[in-house]
């Protein structure tokens, strides 16, 4: 019962299921030494292979993930996310147009996947696969719905038999956020939020207003807010961008009035103040939004994935609140966890395998003393070190 996951974009990554459970799972980083390498992970599928002893013909059932309108035209067309990548992290100059292009990315960020992407992404995909040495004419390819994966990594590594299973994000197959009943190894979605009521893209463009790299600093916009003077009389203006009814979240404004709107508010504000209104607004909406969700499913237990979960002081307000139980989110929470969940979610429809409670996440690549050793003798001009038996002696 084994199900290969990958994922082909920002921060990919392969994963192999055995038995219902993740057994090896890398991204793609940690080979090409680029950080959040968006390219196709190769070498992530070798190592995963390779932890089992499988080879490529072994392999009868492979998961991927996304077929939105931006994902498919990048898998067209790889180099332009290698050129966005080096964009989105600073490694160029600075675009004339990169306001705008914002505001294209955003924006077709809304066209959610159809027929002829989904068939062109198998394609493409069926050929990257072919030529790493894997039978397409007996591999069976699973194309999983973006958030689908999200949920399935949450929901099959959280132990709860039934839960509560929540994802946002910045967008995905034309949404940002859903809300999910997941009961005995089934998840149903109740509830799902498009891309232009996005708290995610929100928090991006926060982020990049503030001169950072969107997609990998936004952890440094919670940490900086709390370096602001918070006046408790004066309100929040941040909090009026949205509204959240139910299970429902609502931009009240376009996203092109509201990235106005931000850099104004920016213009007037210090940059640490700035970014509380930004981290204050995500803690009132998301901690509604799960709120009312765990009343409306009446499931106590809570899990969720999705990028917006790696903002820890958010996670706080919200394992505080009254109606939530027992709470898990998967590790890797962002696009990199999409190859783990999808994988997770086929193995769960073709072998009915149940959630499990993952206890670790020494997962990827490990090397024994010779192998660091080897490495540190290639640098031993410029690098000095020993071997110390007790760390904890070291002064």
């Amino acid at each position: 019962m084994i199900v290969l996951g990958i994922w082909d974009g920002h921060n990919s990554s392969a994963s192999l299921i055995e038995n219902g459970k993740i057994v090896a799972a890398v991204n793609e980083e940690r080979f090409t030494k680029r950080k959040l390498e968006p390219l196709f992970p190769n070498k992530s599928i070798k190592y995963c292979l390779s932890y089992l002893n499988l080879k490529p013909k072994d392999i009868r059932h492979i998961a991927f993930s996304t077929s939105d309108f931006s994902v498919t035209l990048t898998r067209l067309f790889p180099r332009i996310k290698d050129n966005y990548w080096s964009v989105r992290r600073h490694k160029t100059n600075k675009p004339k147009t990169w306001d705008i292009d914002r505001n294209i990315l955003n924006n077709t960020g809304k066209i959610k996947s159809n027929a002829i992407f989904r068939k062109i992404s198998k394609n493409i995909i069926n050929k990257y696969l072919s030529k790493l040495g894997f039978d397409m004419n007996v591999t069976k390819l699973h194309l999983i719905e973006h958030h689908k994966a999200h949920t399935a990594s949450a929901y099959f590594t959280s132990g709860f038999k039934n839960s509560t299973t929540i994802t946002l994000d910045a967008l995905g197959d034309g949404y940002s956020s859903t809300i999910n009943i997941c009961e005995d190894g089934e998840i149903k979605a109740i509830a799902k939020n498009p891309t232009q009521d996005s708290l995610g893209l929100f928090f991006q463009e926060v982020t990049s207003l503030c001169g950072m790299r969107i997609l990998e600093d936004e952890g440094k916009v919670m940490a900086l807010s709390d370096y602001s003077y918070k006046d408790e009389k004066k309100k929040n203006p941040l909090r009026k961008l949205f509204r959240v009814k139910g299970t429902k979240i609502k931009s009240n404004i376009s996203l092109q009035k509201r990235y106005n709107v931000l850099q104004n508010l920016l213009w007037k504000n210090k940059l640490e103040n700035f970014c509380y209104m930004a981290q204050d607004a995500l803690e009132h909406f998301a901690t509604k939004l799960f709120e009312n969700s765990v009343n409306e499913t009446g499931i106590k237990d809570v899990s969720w994935a999705g990028g917006i979960a790696s903002n820890i002081k958010m996670n706080m307000k919200i394992r505080q609140l009254n109606n939530v139980h027992n709470w898990h989110v998967f590790p890797d929470m962002g696009d990199g966890g999409l190859s783990a969940g999808a994988a997770l979610f086929v193995s769960s429809k073709l072998f009915g395998t149940k959630p499990y409670k993952i206890d670790n996440m020494y997962l990827g690549p490990e090397y024994n003393s010779a192998e660091i050793e080897s490495i540190l003798k290639k640098y031993k001009n410029k690098i000095e070190y020993e071997e110390r038996k007790d760390v904890s002696k070291w002064t």
